[in-house]
């Protein structure tokens, strides 16, 4: 539909040696809209912004702005296409013969797409100027967190000088033997292997420690280990054997089944 239109503002462009970038530049609309026209495609925005548009890279590029202009709105209307000169200071005899009103409702639309591009750049500068004071207080924080949080909240507390050097003198005096008669027995000195001949349930408290209680499967067995005593309840005692230390601990040969006793380094008690 806007084919020739499209083709008559591109060829002024290139003709007056401008490049799409610069011409986007200088009429202050997007490269994508400047490309759009000049592909005949007219549907970007509303008309009002489209014929400001038009008439500014008109303008730009010495065209008749006001051709331009009737020449989009035949073709937007489906008129046949007359030979309306677009070259700035050539109109035709019908034109010339009449004189020139003022397009009071072009300048009226003119004015309010100017003023509406203009709060539009107003409103982006202030949003980007918000944006990098935000980002400024943002960094700013940042740092000031950083610096507060490097400060050590440790408190140096002054101590007297004879204390000090009573410490000092601790420290180089050479520490006493233990006196090894008074040492008590080491910790743990019983080591108490159960095994189990078949499937028996044993609780076993070393020391005054906590009941462990257990299950052994035939030929399992499990270690223990105490100081000076383990209780054992055990609930099929014919089904155990006992090593401690190394040693075979034979317990009472008439006892029964479920047996209670305590072992320790001299046997079973």
């Amino acid at each position: 539909m806007f084919e020739s239109l499209a083709k008559e503002l591109r060829e002024a462009r290139e003709k007056a040696g401008i490049s799409k970038q610069e011409a986007a530049s200088k009429i202050r609309i997007d490269l994508k809209f400047l490309e759009a026209m000049e592909e005949g495609n007219f549907t970007f925005l509303a008309e009002v912004y489209v014929k400001a548009f038009l008439r500014d890279y008109a303008k730009l590029l010495t065209l008749n702005d006001k051709a331009v202009i009737k020449k989009y709105e035949m073709l937007r209307d489906g008129k046949t296409e007359t030979a309306a000169p677009l070259a700035e200071g050539v109109a035709s005899s019908a034109e010339a013969s009449q004189p020139v009103q003022p397009d009071l409702k072009r300048t009226g639309e003119q004015e309010f797409v100017d003023e509406s591009l203009e709060r539009a750049r107003i409103a982006d500068k202030k949003k980007m100027m918000f944006a990098a004071i935000a980002g400024a207080v943002i960094v700013l924080a940042v740092f000031v967190y950083i610096l507060l949080s490097d400060r050590s909240d440790e408190v140096v507390i002054e101590r007297p000088f004879s204390e000090v050097l009573e410490q000092n003198r601790k420290r180089y005096e050479e520490p006493q033997k233990p006196d090894t008669d008074s040492l008590a027995p080491a910790r743990d000195s019983l080591r108490l292997r159960i095994r189990a001949t078949d499937t028996v349930w044993i609780s076993v408290i070393p020391d005054a420690g906590r009941v462990a209680e257990y299950r052994i499967f035939p030929g399992k067995y499990i270690d223990l280990s105490a100081s000076e005593k383990f209780s054992v309840h055990i609930g099929n005692s014919y089904a155990v054997l006992f090593e401690l230390n190394g040693k075979i601990v034979s317990l009472p040969a008439q006892r029964p089944r479920v047996y209670k006793g305590i072992i320790t380094a001299k046997g079973v008690l």
